[in-house]
């Protein structure tokens, strides 16, 4: 299962507004970003599963470009 072109853009729109509110919210609260709360939040994601942004955004753009070659491809030739 694929994304569609519309779904890809939709998941990249919804990323870049994550991350634009994240950062919004870290420069809100950067006076009480020291060292313990850091460290606390690192673990917590790590123990949530969360994979740091480096690691999956190169998947998402091989995806992305993988899917839009998918996209030019004839109809015909994905079912053959």
């Amino acid at each position: 299962m694929r994304l569609s072109p519309s779904g890809r853009e939709v998941v990249e729109q919804v990323m870049n507004r994550r991350r634009e509110e994240l950062q919004r919210l870290v420069t809100a609260t950067a006076h009480l970003w020291q060292p313990p709360v850091t460290e606390a939040l690192t673990t917590f994601a790590r123990a949530a599963g969360e994979v740091p942004e480096d690691e999956w955004w190169l998947g998402w753009s091989a995806h992305r470009d993988t899917a839009k070659e998918d996209a030019d491809e004839p109809v015909a030739k994905k079912f053959a």
